[in-house]
This record gives structure tokens, sequence and C-alpha cells, in this order.
């Protein structure tokens, strides 16, 4: 096949690029914009988590005191955070016993799995 020289890289006719030849400058930089919308996230992240320590010293008695009255959501509340959340799995793998199903749903069944 031929080659033709795109933008200074060599292609095949088809477009393809020849062997050896590095496919193209790579992922483009960030517009001006973004990087100014970045950096105001990360600014209003950064205020966030400062006011939020602040309230902490002042949320942590209150939440300690509803969970010791038996408020269960405050006890949770503070489970998860001491000891983390329990990883949440979903079993893909799921079987259904098809003898249980009706004539029809096992028809509705066939026809979902054929599409």
């Amino acid at each position: 096949m031929e080659e033709t020289d795109v933008n200074g890289y060599k292609r095949k006719v088809d477009g393809t690029f020849d062997m050896g030849t590095a496919p193209g400058p790579g992922r483009p930089v960030d517009t001006p914009e973004k990087i100014v919308e970045k950096k105001a996230i990360k600014q209003i992240v950064e205020e966030y988590k400062a006011t939020l320590a602040d309230s902490l010293p002042l949320i942590s008695p209150v939440l300690v005191a509803k969970a010791l009255e038996s408020d269960v959501q405050a006890i949770k509340e503070i489970h998860d955070r001491v000891m983390g959340k329990a990883p949440q799995s979903v079993d893909i793998n799921a079987r259904v016993a098809v003898s249980t199903l009706s004539e029809e749903d096992k028809i509705n069944l066939l026809a979902i799995l054929n599409d």
C-alpha cells in the first residue's frame, strides 16, 4: 500500500498508521476553562472540609448523646464512622429455580433471554 504523510504522520492509504509510526499526539491537555473549573471545584471542596472540621467538635457530642439515648440512626452513624461501612456485594450469578415458574413465566423469561 502507498503511504501518505498526514500532519507529519505516515499513514497508509486506508488511514491506518504504518508500522513504527507513533499514533498521534495523545490526549489533549485541558482547556483553560476546564483548568479554571477544576481549581474552583477544588477550592470549594477545601472550604467545605474546613467548615466541616470546625463543625465536627460541636456535632460529635450531640451524635454521641443521641446514640446513648438509643437513637438507632445515631448508633449506626457512629458505627459506620468508627468501623467503616460494610462492603456491599451483588451476586450476578444468582440461580432461579425454573421449576417454580409458571409456563407463562417460563415463556416470558425465554423471550427476555433471547432478545
